[in-house]
């Protein structure tokens, strides 16, 4: 009875082993897994072009600001300037 209790065990075994493969189970996460890595890294490679798209783009927007903000002082200075000019001339 026993080496019957152990050879259905044995053979009850060797069924789960061939039906469930954890080897190839374990294989196949394994790919999985590699695959979502070089996914995830191509996605953060996306990420810092984009970043550093955008952090150029500020400091395009941050030049034009005060290239800006100097135009604009000149502006004034050449608008007071021309006010002082008519304020200078004798009226007549």
């Amino acid at each position: 009875m026993r080496k019957l209790n152990r050879w259905a065990f044995v053979v009850f075994l060797l069924i789960f082993i061939s039906g469930c493969n954890p080897f190839q189970e374990m294989r196949e996460a394994r790919d999985a897994a590699e695959r979502a890595n070089k996914e995830t890294k191509m996605i953060l490679e996306n990420i810092k072009g984009y970043a550093e798209k955008a952090e150029a783009a500020a400091q395009r927007s941050e030049k034009a600001a005060a290239s800006s903000e100097n135009f604009s002082k000149k502006a004034e200075a050449a608008s007071q300037k021309t006010v002082g000019t008519f304020e200078k001339r004798p009226k007549k």
